[in-house]
């Protein structure tokens, strides 16, 4: 199973758990480059794990490809810095 990593600069690269199955929170970290992460739930099966400070840091810039998935979704979420894309068994 692969998830996606989505960058605020617009590119994405799927990428994958290091046991193959799920991410472990440190992993998680290091690939949104955080402190804290928060679960954007998409639907019955995917999820964005996001920068719950994202929007707090006036560095990062607003992913918009992630703002997307998330406002299709129907929350009124603007996601900021790097997200994670992937199904929700893949964060445990």
């Amino acid at each position: 199973m692969t998830a996606k990593l989505l960058k605020s600069d617009g590119t994405s690269t799927n990428v994958s758990p290091a046991n193959g199955v799920s991410f472990k929170l440190h992993e998680c970290y290091e690939l949104i480059d955080c402190e804290y992460v928060e679960v954007v739930y998409l639907d019955g099966e995917n999820i964005l794990i996001v920068d719950e400070e994202g929007l707090m840091n006036p560095e990062f810039i607003i992913n918009q490809e992630a703002t997307i998935y998330a406002r299709i979704a129907g929350t009124a979420t603007t996601i900021a810095g790097n997200a994670i894309l992937c199904p929700h068994e893949m964060f445990k």
